[in-house]
Order: structure tokens, then C-alpha cells, then sequence
């Protein structure tokens, strides 16, 4: 199965917006996200169905190292929200535009472009 692609939903200020609809996160390719847009305008958003380990792949650009990825930890039932820097996470390119998500659990997955 390939990865998980996740598209932000736009929201616009001083307008109600949309929820995303959260995705899993495909435990052998992870998830892509869309990340074309300003990155200190997306909101990821993470629920976990049961307990587990969630890592962040550095990208491959000028800022993007192996150094760069992280893990964390989730418990079933948690949400967790992450806002990323685009140039230490996103792929420029065989994914391009794309921040990699992986787990080794049940987690979903959405993403929020705020105004």
C-alpha cells in the first residue's frame, strides 16, 4: 500500500472552517503532507488509537539531516498537534513539498493551513 497522502484544509479568517477528516497513518509507508503552503500556518493534527511511537523524518534539503528526525510517544485515546519548519522536514525530492510521518502503531492524521 503506498503512504498516506494528507491535504491541508484551508480555513479562512473570521469564517467558520472545516475539520480535516482523519486519515491513518499507512504503517508501512507513513504518511506524506502536503506542506506547499506557509509552514508556520500548518496545523497537524495526531489522534492515537492505541499506544504509539510517532516519528518525524528530517527532509532531504540544505536544512534537512537524519539529526533532524524525532520520535514521541502517544497513548490510545491521545491527540497531539505538531506546527513543523519546512526546511528541516520537507522532502525537496522524491516527495516534493511532503513532510514523512510514520508510526508503528494505530495513529490518524489530518493537517489545518490557517490564514
Amino acid at each position: 500500500m503506498a503512504a498516506t497522502n494528507i491535504e491541508c484544509v484551508k480555513i479562512k479568517r473570521n469564517e467558520a472552517g472545516g475539520y480535516p477528516e482523519l486519515q491513518a497513518i499507512d504503517e508501512t509507508n507513513g504518511a506524506l503532507i502536503d506542506y506547499r503552503e506557509a509552514d508556520q500556518k500548518i496545523l497537524i493534527i495526531l489522534s492515537a488509537g492505541a499506544a504509539s511511537k510517532v516519528t518525524v523524518h528530517g527532509g532531504n534539503g540544505v536544512q534537512g539531516t537524519d539529526e533532524a528526525t524525532f520520535e514521541f510517544d502517544m497513548q490510545s485515546g491521545d491527540t497531539n498537534t505538531l506546527v513543523l519548519e519546512s526546511g528541516m522536514y520537507m522532502d525537496v525530492k522524491e516527495n516534493k513539498g511532503k513532510v514523512k510521518i510514520t508510526t508503528d502503531g494505530t495513529v490518524s492524521i489530518g493537517a489545518i493551513a490557517l490564514p
